[in-house]
């Protein structure tokens, strides 16, 4: 944990009013942009999966995954308008200036790459689909107690080992995210 000295509440305005707290935020965000090698960012997820799988010499098969958003199964996902994403960045500045360093990071990362992130990206979707296609059945899921939403296997996924671990995987991330 890093300590700003920042009282809580404090919002961007008078964060930008005070010297002493630009001075420690910049600190932190500096120490973050030394000690933290890999950036992944959600709204970029399969970018992220592909540097990711190069960047730690993973196979392909070790970031097949379910797409599984729970989020936009229910609708919930709006767009913000500019007001309310002004007021977000008002009172979360803190994290705003954090996840802004780390989208630079992340366009370097990629600048550097010396392969062809958009074919990574289309090996791993196309391996996504023919794995959904031989574990799963189409466009069907099922909710157990805790309202997780999971792949309902078909009859080759139940036998195989593979698309249980995938399943499993699912689960497990879905509720470390829920809880």
């Amino acid at each position: 944990l890093y300590d700003f000295k920042i009282p809580v509440g404090i919002g961007r305005k008078e964060i930008l009013e005070n010297e002493n707290y630009q001075k420690e935020i910049e600190k932190f965000l500096e120490r973050v942009d030394r000690e933290v090698d890999f950036v992944f960012i959600a709204e970029r997820f399969m970018e992220s999966m592909a540097i990711f799988r190069e960047m730690f010499g993973l196979e392909y098969s070790d970031v097949a995954h379910f797409k599984i958003n729970l989020m936009s199964r229910n609708n919930s996902v709006e767009t913000l308008t500019q007001q309310q994403q002004d007021q977000i960045i008002e009172f979360c500045y803190i994290d705003w200036l954090l996840y802004q360093k780390m989208l630079v990071k992340f366009e370097k990362i990629k600048l550097n790459l010396r392969y062809d992130l958009k074919y990574e990206i289309d090996i791993i979707q196309r391996l996504n689909a023919r794995i959904a296609q031989y574990c799963v059945k189409p466009n069907q899921y099922k909710t157990d107690q805790s309202e997780m939403m999971l792949p309902d296997l078909n009859e080759a996924g139940e036998k195989d080992v593979c698309c249980q671990r995938i399943v499993e995987q699912e689960w497990i991330l879905n509720h470390i995210i829920r809880t």
